[in-house]
């Protein structure tokens, strides 16, 4: 009988659907296509809005449930305001969430400037009231510039979202 030579058949781990090896060929990825844009910066206005909506679902009870599976609904309500609100920004429940634990930071280190002896707030300009000395030993510390020049925002909001922190300091 005559060999027949026979290519080796193929294995489970291979495909006939998967493309020849090609080699170290390098693909073209441009387009000529312009990048998007980068979203617009998170601004006073959108910050306010944000902390009102959170405050609503705070105070309807929506965010009282620390499991997550039961805040998202509010979480994606407000996403979906602020949207129709800001919509080149991209909002999204996740986004929502990230912005707002970093309003939970702003706060709290608002409340420990106001907090401290000798310290207040001014409620007209929105900003914490300190000496220049205080300024300069927390700017050494950890520069936190914007609570000196940058009001927080709707303080009552802050406090109606962030109820275990009303005592902090």
């Amino acid at each position: 009988m005559p060999s027949q030579s026979r290519s080796p058949a193929p294995s489970a781990r291979s495909s006939s659907l998967k493309p020849p090896n090609t080699g170290n060929r390098v693909r073209k990825t441009t387009s000529s296509r312009e990048p998007p844009p980068p979203p617009p910066p998170f601004t006073p206005e959108m910050r306010d809005r944000m902390m009102e909506l959170l405050a609503e679902e705070t105070a309807a009870g929506n965010l009282s449930s620390t499991k997550a599976m039961q805040r998202r609904p509010a979480f994606k309500r407000v996403a979906l305001a602020m949207a129709e609100s800001f919509p080149a920004f991209g909002w999204s429940a996740l986004k929502v969430q990230s912005k707002m634990r970093d309003e939970e930071k702003r706060y709290i280190q608002l409340l420990g400037v106001t907090r401290t002896p000798g310290n207040g707030y001014d409620e007209i300009s929105g900003l914490p009231v300190a000496s220049d000395a205080f300024w300069e030993g927390l700017l050494f510390e950890a520069p936190e510039e914007w609570l000196r020049v940058e009001p927080l925002g709707d303080v009552d909001h802050y406090d109606e979202v962030f109820p275990d922190l009303r005592d902090y300091g």
